[in-house]
C-alpha cells in the first residue's frame, strides 16, 4: 500500500522498486503474500478510501477509549 500511494500502481513497478532481480524466487515467493493482499487495490482512489477509512476507525477508537479529545 505505501507504493500504491506513492503512485506505483502496477504490481511489476512495485516489484522493481523492491527485487532488482526477478529470477530470485526465494524473494519474489517471499514479496507475494504482500501482493495478493494488495491485489484488491488497483487504484490510488480506492487506496486513500480505504487508508481514510481507516484513519477515521482509529481516530475513532481513540476518542471513544479517552485517549484523544477532538
Amino acid at each position: 500500500m505505501v507504493f500504491q500511494a506513492l503512485g506505483f500502481v502496477a504490481d511489476k513497478d512495485i516489484l522493481e522498486c523492491i527485487c532488482y532481480d526477478f529470477n530470485d524466487t526465494t524473494m519474489m515467493e517471499l514479496l507475494r503474500p504482500s501482493l495478493e493482499e494488495a491485489f484488491v487495490i488497483q487504484n490510488q482512489q480506492v487506496l486513500h478510501e480505504i487508508v481514510n477509512h481507516a484513519l477515521f476507525f482509529k481516530l475513532h477508537l481513540a476518542v471513544t477509549q479517552g485517549l484523544c479529545v477532538v
